[in-house]
């Protein structure tokens, strides 16, 4: 079963397509990406604003800005039973 993640992203964002595209390519299968609109809501906006694109699991951060292969690996290495 895949891991679900969430991308916060921003309409237009080279870097949040270029992260998405990425993963997809990277990580096919493994993951379940939740799409989430930074400027869907003013608290989304207000915490990742300067900071999009940014993987997260809940509330941790697993990359920002760029996909970190190997940090998003040792997550998903973890998260297996």
């Amino acid at each position: 079963m895949p891991v679900e993640l969430t991308l916060y992203y921003r309409n237009n964002c080279h870097l949040c397509e270029q992260m998405f595209a990425e993963i997809n390519a990277n990580f096919e299968g493994d993951l379940r990406v939740i799409m989430v609109d930074v400027d869907s809501e003013q608290s989304l906006r207000d915490r990742y604003s300067r900071i999009v694109p940014v993987l997260a699991y809940g509330d941790t951060v697993i990359c920002q800005g760029r996909l970190d292969n190997a940090k998003l690996e040792d997550y998903l290495a973890q998260s297996q039973p």
